[in-house]
């Protein structure tokens, strides 16, 4: 009786930390709830709080380098360019979906898109720490302090641990995308999860882009915004083969 009651209650009625952990535990009750058309509004709602406190949580982690300033700003940003990116992305899993032959309502798709979003944010989140490990085992100054990180050739130092601190972002976010993906897999046709999947990527490196900085850099003072040049994906390269150099 029990087990039979526990799958009545609806993310509506849980604590946010029930429901985070029944994001990581339950992804078939949350399916089934989805799919039978079951209480969409407030799994929509629910689903979309979870996913931004989670990626919040992992803005403030990436950012505090750069400061408390950065650190708060980076834990607006990143709930921004999770959805952001989920939004974009959403009308081309429709498409994918309706070509592949497997109908669902807006409400429908949108829920299983946030429970993804939702699974990739608690994911991140959980693996916040490594991201501030990785930036105190390069014995990084605070990058905020152009004065004391540049003091006897600092710079250098302070861009190796700079770059590397990206990837480690970059690589916990991927991570955490993948786990929210794989809870899609045979829920969607994988002709449309996959081009879906990488759209959702893309669209993500170039909104992280858009609305960096999200990690404070080892020059000059913090700001909302810097001014574009090249694209994310570009400098995510040139990172990535300045670190191999």
């Amino acid at each position: 009786m029990s087990t039979t009651l526990s799958h009545v209650v609806t993310p509506a009625l849980e604590s946010p930390f029930e429901l985070a952990a029944r994001v990581l535990r339950d992804r078939r009750g949350l399916t089934d709830a989805i799919l039978s058309g079951r209480e969409h509004r407030s799994l929509i709602t629910a689903l979309t709080a979870v996913a931004a406190a989670g990626a919040a949580v992992f803005g403030l982690a990436v950012g505090l380098q750069g400061g408390l300033l950065q650190a708060v700003l980076s834990a607006i940003k990143l709930p921004l360019v999770l959805l952001g990116a989920a939004g974009i992305s959403l009308p081309l899993l429709h498409l994918g979906c309706a070509l592949s032959g497997r109908r669902l309502l807006p409400q429908q798709l949108s829920a299983l898109v946030l429970q993804a979003l939702a699974t990739a944010a608690v994911t991140m989140a959980g693996l916040a720490p490594l991201v501030v490990v990785v930036w105190l085992s390069l014995g990084a100054l605070p990058l905020h302090d152009h004065a004391l990180s540049c003091a006897e050739g600092g710079c250098q130092a302070q861009w190796y641990a700079y770059r590397r601190v990206v990837l480690a972002t970059v690589g916990v976010a991927a991570l955490g995308g993948l786990s929210g993906a794989t809870r899609l897999i045979g829920v969607l046709p994988l002709r449309a999860l996959l081009p879906w999947t990488a759209a959702l990527g893309l669209a993500g490196v170039q909104l992280s882009w858009l609305l960096r900085p999200l990690v404070g850099m080892p020059e000059g003072p913090t700001v909302f915004f810097r001014a574009i040049e090249a694209n994310g994906l570009q400098k995510i390269v040139e990172a990535l083969l300045a670190v191999l150099s």
